[in-house]
């Protein structure tokens, strides 16, 4: 049977619940020796250690792998290892994966949230939010449908929701991803959306990235005097800095205002300084994380792990087989160099083409973080945000990485999708793109792009 996505397809529950079962008792008859496949960011992480917590639960043997990406390479080692099972997540929706069957006889499991490929072979049993009339943008995330397949460690999989951004559409989870926050220890709060609820005030203020406050994110010294300015800093030298968690509301509102004025002046839209305040995810489970109870926070550290390929400190922290120090070091590590980047970005130039704003930041950004500072530069208004933008960067074995992202605001004035605009693009090119309706990508070959790009000056959004 071959798949394809209808236009408006109504949303199939009961459908999706049944695929869910089904995969559910394949795992369970047991005698499977399961190769799990994964993502290497927040979401693809924890729907591997959702997998993994599951499988142990039923005693299942199993190995597993985190991978950037599907490539020759890792389709040639899938098959050189003789495991009867080999499970995908949050990687289905890679062309690659037709070249697979046609060269396994083994049995294959997609769980998947990403736009599918057209055509998925009959061969490869599979479960994704977007073939039962979901949106795997915003209803269910890689780890999310995971947890429907095992109906298993539903925090866990949260934190892979939330590092998806699943909740950017309206500013909270919906559809799919409500009913596991239902399942879950997780509580729903608006509050502010900083980082580091228990480490100092400035240091939180300093950690922010979204949205992106120019002046302030990555300056420590500058979120000193900024906090100390409106009253919020040490009353005297044998003080200690007061935390995010300890702030009374009139210290809230407070810090709301100097900061609102603050980004008013920076030129930081309304739109995106609004997030500063939104809804929160935290953990009631004090000893799960070690501590550390906001999804976001611990989101973010997965991927910082993914983007600096550090793979298995993210994967052994939420098996509880590390402890979060090495995970937070990391992740102070990557803020440091967002922060530099970011700062390389808004010297860039910022050409038109066609629809389109393109950035060349070939041998300037580092390509494993080239789309998130994209995203930054967004929200901060670096780059303006009125037509979607795409960035280049440098790759390996004469390829370029190209990331584009766009706002959630242009998405519903002009309802495009750049997955689906990069796939056209890419079509007949040597390339392999993915992702999003709000955040996709692509390899391509260096000596196609400038095809790409005239292709890209044609393509209309609309």
């Amino acid at each position: 049977m071959m798949y394809s996505k209808p236009t408006n397809m109504p949303k199939d529950p009961i459908g999706f619940s049944q695929q869910a079962l089904k995969i559910r008792q394949i795992l369970q008859e047991g005698n499977n020796d399961s190769l799990l496949i994964s993502h290497h960011d927040a979401d693809g992480i924890s729907a591997l250690a959702v997998m993994s917590d599951y499988l142990d639960s039923i005693n299942q043997n199993y190995e597993y792998q985190i991978v950037k990406g599907l490539d020759s390479t890792v389709i040639e080692e899938i098959n050189s290892l003789g495991h009867s099972l080999i499970i995908f997540l949050d990687l289905g929706n890679d062309p690659i994966l037709t070249k697979l069957a046609h060269r396994t006889s083994r049995d294959v499991i997609i769980i998947d949230h990403h736009s599918p490929d057209p055509i998925i072979s009959e061969k490869f049993l599979q479960i994704n939010p977007h073939l039962f009339g979901f949106n795997g943008s915003y209803e269910a995330s890689g780890a999310t449908t995971t947890y429907f397949v095992t109906e298993y460690q539903p925090t866990k999989a949260l934190v892979g929701c939330i590092g998806d951004l699943q909740y950017r559409r309206t500013g909270r989870l919906e559809s799919l991803n409500r009913e596991v926050l239902d399942n879950s220890s997780v509580i729903e709060r608006k509050d502010l959306t900083f980082f580091g609820r228990n480490r100092p005030l400035f240091t939180a203020v300093a950690y922010s990235s979204d949205p992106y406050i120019p002046g302030l994110t990555g300056d420590i010294e500058a979120c000193k005097l900024f906090l100390e300015n409106l009253g919020l800093g040490p009353k005297n030298s044998e003080d200690k800095w007061i935390t995010l968690e300890e702030l009374g509301t009139e210290e809230k509102k407070r810090l709301v205002g100097g900061l609102a004025k603050h980004a008013m002046i920076q030129g930081v839209a309304s739109f995106e300084f609004s997030r500063v305040i939104d809804w929160v995810y935290l953990s009631t489970d004090t000893i799960q994380f070690y501590g550390i109870r906001d999804l976001r926070e611990i989101a973010t550290a997965l991927n910082a792990c993914g983007r600096l390929q550090k793979y298995d400190v993210a994967f052994s922290f939420l098996r509880r087989t590390a402890s979060s120090s090495n995970l937070m070091s990391i992740l102070h590590d990557y803020r440091v160099r967002l922060a530099k980047s970011i700062k390389i970005l808004s010297n860039l130039e910022l050409e038109e083409i066609g629809e389109f704003y393109f950035i060349n930041a070939r041998d300037q950004i580092d390509e494993r973080i080239v789309g998130v500072v994209l995203g930054m530069g967004l929200g901060s208004r670096i780059i303006r945000a009125d037509r979607p933008a795409l960035i280049l960067a440098t790759s390996l074995n004469d390829t370029l990485k190209l990331s584009a992202r766009t706002t959630q605001q242009l998405l519903n004035n002009k309802k495009f999708s750049l997955v689906k605009i990069l796939r056209k693009i890419t079509a007949n090119l040597e390339a392999e793109a993915g992702g999003h309706d709000i955040a996709a990508g692509a390899h391509i070959p260096i000596n196609e792009l400038p095809i790409f790009l005239e292709k890209l000056r044609k393509t209309k959004l609309l």
